[in-house]
């Protein structure tokens, strides 16, 4: 008779993070994380207008599966599930995670506000909810020169700032000629 050994075996649970904290209106951002590998997970918006998450299928790892989504409507990115224990629907997708346990999703939010996103595995009851949330906002821009006032001839230096995007369109009108610098 040989010896013996006991162990235990613990669920991997499932992880949420996002590639942002704060994102601009309308832009695209990942919300990824980690369980078990070909597990289920369901991903919620538990906080902010749900009309106003579309899924980007084909970004991330989300192939839009099919799947009996409560009310079945998945028009144009958009899919509703109920929120276990609170008889509430709420925009969310379905992902299998990878070989690697891995799944990332990108939604794009065409409302300001604050968006918060709940990961949960589906079939395993009693494991805990993670969630991660995203502040959304609509896009600034701020333009600075260094006078008021030019005389022709003047270079004009411009400086600015944005909270989106690496390039913006500066349109001036008149005769000028444009040099960057």
């Amino acid at each position: 008779m040989g010896s013996s050994v006991t162990f235990t075996v613990k669920d991997a649970g499932v992880t949420i993070t996002s590639s942002v904290a704060t994102a601009a209106l309308n832009s695209e951002f990942t919300i990824s994380g980690t369980s078990q590998p070909f597990e289920r997970v369901r991903l919620m918006l538990t906080k902010g207008n749900n009309t106003s998450v579309n899924w980007q299928i084909g970004k991330g790892d989300y192939k839009a599966q099919t799947y009996d989504l409560a009310a079945g409507d998945t028009a144009g990115g958009h899919f509703w599930c109920l929120i276990p224990g609170t008889g509430t629907y709420t925009s969310c997708v379905i992902e299998t995670a990878t070989k690697d346990g891995k799944y990332s999703i990108v939604p794009k939010i065409n409302r300001s506000g604050t968006y918060e996103f709940t990961a949960d595995l589906i079939d395993q009851t009693g494991i805990s909810n993670v969630s991660v949330s995203v502040k959304v906002e609509e896009v600034k821009v701020t333009v600075t020169t260094e006078k008021t006032q030019y005389i022709t001839g003047d270079k004009v230096k411009i400086k600015g700032t944005t909270t989106a995007g690496d390039y913006i369109t500066i349109a001036i009108a008149g005769k000028l000629k444009w040099t960057t610098s």
